[in-house]
């Protein structure tokens, strides 16, 4: 399965950040937010164009300043993708730690995540894994996040992990944009189909697969399963 990500799409929104960011006067704080926006574009332009490393060293960049600006502070970080996902986990900040202020970021987030498709490019799977779930520590509930963790640990042939990070995914792909909810829905699906084939749990995986295809019938990846699937049971003997 391949990892995936649209560079060109997040590229747009920051450059659509920027334009608003510009068009009214700026605090110091809002200042360096904008400056950290500016070098996670940076680094997406170098991933675009093949430079893995050097986007590396631009997403540590950013990475470095907002672990400095909340390192041992009072303040619990989340990152959230819109306002539902924000609204989950401020809610359930309220209800199981009321005494302590809770924030919303989200370029934090996104630079662990490029970072860890720049790693993945540059064979390190393993740091890649440490981004993704530094990512996912802050943003427990973004599906897309989850599904990249979730083809790690397909890489790493860890089997049962990679079956409850994706039905994480599955989960959490409630609280994504609307416009890319079903897609990240069916990747889970794929995902969950995938783990549940290497365990051996055919029935299942066939059912996962067929979810993905009701939500793309065109998908290609989940045909090709279901016949590979189908193939296993005539190799087993199983009807």
């Amino acid at each position: 399965m391949k990892y995936k990500m649209h560079i060109l799409l997040l590229v747009l929104c920051f450059s659509i950040t920027f334009a608003v960011a510009q068009d009214r006067p700026q605090s110091d704080t809002q200042r360096e937010e904008t400056e950290q926006t500016k070098l996670l574009q940076e680094g997406a332009v170098l991933l675009r164009t093949k430079k893995a490393q050097d986007a590396v060293s631009i997403f540590e960049k950013v990475i470095a300043y907002y672990e400095s600006k909340h390192r041992g502070g009072a303040v619990q970080i989340y990152c959230a993708n819109n306002q539902v996902e924000a609204l989950f986990y401020l809610t359930k900040h309220a209800t199981q730690n009321p005494k302590i202020e809770a924030r919303i970021v989200r370029i934090w987030c996104d630079a662990q995540f490029l970072k860890a498709y720049a790693l993945v490019e540059l064979g390190r799977v393993g740091d890649a894994q440490s981004a993704l779930e530094a990512a996912i520590a802050l943003a427990p509930a973004n599906s897309q996040y989850l599904s990249e963790l979730g083809n790690i640990y397909l890489r790493q042939k860890n089997w049962v992990k990679a079956l409850e990070t994706y039905i994480g995914a599955e989960e959490a792909a409630q609280f994504s944009d609307p416009q890319i909810r079903q897609s990240h829905l069916a990747k889970a699906h794929r995902g969950v189909g995938y783990a549940l084939i290497e365990l051996g749990r055919l029935d299942e995986a066939e059912a996962k697969y067929r979810q993905s295809i009701q939500i793309d019938p065109n998908e290609k990846l989940a045909r090709n399963q279901l016949e590979y699937i189908r193939q296993l049971r005539v190799k087993r003997g199983i009807q």
